[in-house]
């Protein structure tokens, strides 16, 4: 993508490599209990100065951040490790390019293993949730950014608001909500999930509603057009080649039509899945693109660059192959 603006000092703050349990990892290293400020921010006593009478320091558990009001120190959790740390023996997992002795390499190993959350908890749904805001709100604060989403993927600002789309480190965000409408966790697009991310269907109400039909795509942005424009669609998080057989209940009782993405791993996941689909049982249609598509496009490319409208792709669902 190319904005031509530096995004480096805006994100800074953000960090959506993967997870890790800031909190468990402070009240380790300080060897007490953070309090809650307002989340995601805790305070406790200040390192920096050894205070020892008033929490001043800020902490920031979705980013890993320290602030401390009194003596203005701040510093990244990696920074903190490396500079404050009593032995130097820990440090975390974005800092490895400093580290040449085997046994502090072997050390980071052990700390990302025992500090990675393994089972989403409510505090960790917390954080998702924080990271989201944070980044939706960056995106609104970038207007070449915004611009860049609506006019290349189609999406008005209505759809991005309702969505909680965002913005951080050079790509898009796309918070993956549960089944209770809780954010599991954020999907950069076409890069990774924050870690521990699990396959999902997004969202899930296009198939847990009384609507007869879903249309079933390859990728959210694909969803979120179709949505915008009126029509129930859903994508699973885990691409085109790797449906789970535990989603396939939830489309029993409903006409489905398959529409994935013009390109042979699209084709071959359509097929496979229109096979499963017909040995459950379930009715189904596959969407046959037109001729002028080429290789690799989908529904944004439909709407956006061919500039079809809903009923132009009304006609295109009316000749979908049945199953």
């Amino acid at each position: 993508m190319q904005i031509g603006v530096d995004y480096t000092r805006h994100t800074r703050d953000f960090d959506f490599r993967p997870r890790y349990d800031y909190k468990q990892f402070y009240e380790r290293i300080f060897k007490r209990t953070l309090q809650l400020r307002k989340f995601p921010f805790f305070k406790t006593y200040c390192p920096f100065h050894k205070d020892t009478k008033t929490p001043n320091l800020n902490v920031n558990i979705a980013s890993g951040r320290l602030h401390c009001y009194a003596c203005g120190k701040t510093a990244s959790a990696s920074e903190f490790i490396a500079k404050y740390s009593e032995d130097g023996s820990e440090i975390l997992f974005d800092m490895p390019e400093v580290i040449t002795d085997e046994k502090q390499i072997q050390r980071i190993k052990q700390f990302q293993k025992n500090t990675r959350i393994r089972e989403l908890t409510e505090l960790d749904l917390a954080v998702e949730q924080s990271l989201a805001d944070q980044s939706h709100k960056f995106l609104l604060r970038v207007p070449s950014a915004l611009t860049e989403l609506q006019a290349t993927k189609g999406l008005s600002l209505e759809t991005i608001t309702k969505y909680n789309i965002g913005f951080g480190q050079g790509v898009f965000s796309i918070p993956i909500p549960d089944q209770r409408g809780k954010i599991a966790s954020l999907k950069f697009h076409k890069k990774y999930q924050t870690e521990g991310s699990y396959s999902q269907l997004y969202p899930w109400e296009a198939v847990l509603g009384k609507e007869k039909y879903v249309i079933l795509v390859e990728g959210e942005f694909d969803m979120l057009i179709l949505k915008q424009l009126g029509l129930n669609a859903v994508t699973q998080t885990a691409g085109a080649n790797s449906w789970n057989a535990d989603f396939t209940p939830y489309f029993a009782k409903k006409v489905v039509y398959i529409a994935y993405d013009n390109d042979q791993a699209g084709k071959k996941g359509a097929k496979e899945l229109s096979n499963h689909f017909k040995q459950e049982k379930i009715n189904s249609y596959t969407l046959n693109w037109p001729s002028y598509m080429l290789d690799k496009e989908d529904h944004v490319d439909y709407f956006v660059k061919y500039g079809k409208t809903i009923e132009h792709y009304k006609r295109l669902l009316g000749k979908a192959t049945i199953n």
